[in-house]
Formats: C-alpha cells, sequence, structure tokens
C-alpha cells in the first residue's frame, strides 16, 4: 500500500459520561454464585450499567457538553456531527439525528459510521478530510451494552459496561493521522453478533410459527469470546506490521498506544505478545469494562486528561471489532498542543 498523506487534525475537547450505578466484580460474583475474586481473574473489576430511571440520551449531553466546555466553544461552532456508535438507539432513524435531537442542534451536516468497536477510528479518519467543508465536527459515541446482556451469560456481563464518549475536532496546522489501516476477516463474522433487528431476523417472521426460537433471544449479544481471542492473535501481528510500514517508523518510536479496551486477555496479550512496554499502553479496563464503540476513545480521553501528550508525540490506536474488522491509526500530536484538564 503507498504511503498515505498526512491528515492534520487536533483534539480542542474531549469528554466522558457514565451511568450512576457501578456494578462491582464482588457484586456479580455473588449474583451469578461465584467464589470472591473469580470475576477479577479475567473480568473488569467494575463497570457502569444504565439504570431505569435513567436515560441515555442524557449521557450523549454530558459527553457533548464536557467537550464543547473544554474546547471553549458552543454547540452554534458545531457544524458536522459523526455518531460512531456500535449500537442504534432505534432501527430509524439514524444516530446522529438523535444526537442533534437533544443537543438541540439543527439544520447540520450529521450522519453515523458503523465498525461497532472501531467507529470511532472511522470517524476520526473520515473528519480528517472533512476539514475544508466544517470547521468543527463532533464525534460522539454512546453504547448502552447492558440492555443487550443475556442474565444467564457470565462472560458478558463480566467484560462490558456503558457510556459515552465526545470529542471536537479541527484542523491543525501539523502533527495529525501519519497512517491508518483497516481490515476485515469475514472468518470470524460470526463470533460477536446480535442477529435480531434487521431484516435476516425480523419481529415479523416470528409472529405465525410459535414453535420458532422466543426472539428475546435473537435480540441479545453472543459471543464467541474463544475463537474471537485466537482470530485476532493471528491476524494482529501482520496487521500491526501494515502500519508501521506505512508509517515508515518501528513501535519503538511510538509513545503512547490506545488500545480498545475488549478484555483483559486482549490488554495482556497486546503487552507482552507484541513486546509493547505496560507503561506505553492506556488501559481503563479494570474501571469502565468494555464499553464497545466508547472504548477506544474514552481511553484516548484518559490519555488526554493525564495532561502527559506532547507535541510531535506519535500515539497509536488500534483494536478489533465484530466482524472480525481489525482497525488501527498513527497520529502524532500537533506542535501546536496544549493539553486540557477533566471537566
Amino acid at each position: 500500500m503507498q504511503a498515505q498523506k498526512v491528515q492534520a487534525f487536533t483534539i480542542l475537547g474531549a469528554g466522558v459520561a457514565v451511568p450512576n450505578r457501578r456494578i462491582t466484580a464482588d457484586i456479580l460474583n455473588k449474583q451469578f454464585n461465584l467464589a470472591a475474586g473469580k470475576i477479577e481473574k479475567y473480568g473488569a473489576k467494575q463497570r457502569y450499567f444504565l439504570q431505569h430511571n435513567e436515560n441515555a440520551d442524557d449521557l450523549i449531553v454530558q459527553a457533548a457538553q464536557k467537550a464543547l466546555q473544554q474546547a471553549n466553544l458552543s454547540l452554534q461552532d458545531i457544524d458536522c456531527v459523526i455518531d460512531a456508535s456500535a449500537t442504534m438507539r432505534q432501527a430509524l432513524p439514524f444516530n446522529a439525528a438523535n444526537v442533534c435531537r437533544v443537543l438541540g442542534l439543527s439544520g447540520v451536516a450529521a450522519f453515523d459510521v458503523n465498525m461497532t468497536c472501531l467507529g470511532a477510528l472511522q470517524a476520526f479518519v473520515l473528519a480528517s478530510h472533512l476539514f475544508s467543508s466544517y470547521r468543527h465536527i463532533l464525534v460522539l459515541c454512546c453504547d448502552i451494552a447492558s440492555v443487550g446482556l443475556t442474565p444467564k451469560d457470565l462472560h458478558s456481563f463480566a467484560l462490558f459496561g456503558d457510556g459515552a464518549a465526545a470529542c471536537v475536532l479541527t484542523a491543525s496546522q501539523t502533527g495529525g493521522i501519519l497512517a491508518h489501516h483497516f481490515a476485515v476477516f469475514p472468518k470470524g463474522y460470526d463470533c460477536c453478533e446480535i442477529s435480531g433487528g434487521g431484516w435476516l431476523n425480523h419481529p415479523n417472521h416470528f409472529l405465525s410459527d410459535r414453535t420458532l426460537l422466543d426472539y428475546a433471544q435473537l435480540a441479545n449479544f453472543r459471543m464467541d469470546g474463544k475463537r474471537l481471542y485466537r482470530l485476532t492473535a493471528d491476524y494482529m501481528p501482520d496487521f500491526l506490521e501494515e502500519i508501521l510500514h506505512q508509517a515508515n517508523i518501528s513501535l519503538s518510536d511510538i509513545d503512547f498506544v490506545v488500545p480498545h479496551q475488549a478484555s483483559r486477555g486482549a490488554l495482556n496479550h497486546l503487552s507482552s505478545k507484541l513486546n509493547i512496554p505496560s507503561e506505553k499502553i492506556v488501559d481503563i479496563f479494570d474501571d469502565f469494562g468494555n464499553q464497545v464503540a466508547v472504548s477506544l476513545p474514552h481511553a484516548l480521553i484518559t490519555l488526554i486528561h493525564r495532561q502527559v501528550l506532547r507535541g510531535q508525540d506519535k500515539v497509536l490506536l488500534i483494536g478489533t471489532s465484530a466482524g472480525l474488522g481489525l482497525g488501527a491509526m498513527i497520529w502524532q500530536v500537533p506542535d501546536e498542543w496544549q493539553n486540557f484538564q477533566a471537566a
């Protein structure tokens, strides 16, 4: 693949939001009648689930407001919205229209990008090509994984959490995307899925035959975690080598690695098998679990709020998605970068 032209952009402001309900590993150990410490061995120590009296739209508003506050901008300064959530609020209309609705935006460009857990990366790449038309682009993810978890599926409960993340992007004179690489390996297509809700398994197909599978089972999340892990381990080394080749750098030139927070095993594999020092990796899994598309931007925002980034630092954002998809982007911090604190 040919070397890519640098698409310069910076992040003016960023914010995250999580529900009020904190679910610890100890709570899940008791819920599933497990010995103390069992969940912690492979799952998150805690995560946040949306309560019945909470609204996911409120998380969208909170994350966006924090990002705008840090950017010192108002809603009227946003001229494009990209929703990169993995899941839909409803089948129609598209998510970005709902973001505009709850934020009170009207007449702006808005659209969705969906590569499940890699949506934000795709949104960043697309946004970098749009600054000739738009000045301030809001990239936002909101995923409520908890609603699709099967009550008896301990593994999923151990991994997933809810939340929202938002970033305000604009063009910059320096820095930007040194390389980006996405690939899909359909051999893993059915490793992670919610098979209901579309035309394949529409509810109307089940109304006339009561012997068919309970539709609720098709509306819940299903994952073959072991198979997904093996496939990712097989494909990732060559995939990583390809993006480093595109950027004409080595792994030692990377200052920080921001991975999708897929699982404890995936993060440990990234550090040990790929020889990436743990101090370079942004790991928020124990505190928030796998927040689907929110995980990558949330981890990036965590890095930003640590106030350790400097101009010309190289940040590797990398992860996997259902499909099976792999994605990576190397972002160089602009020379004019100014760290900002969490709102």
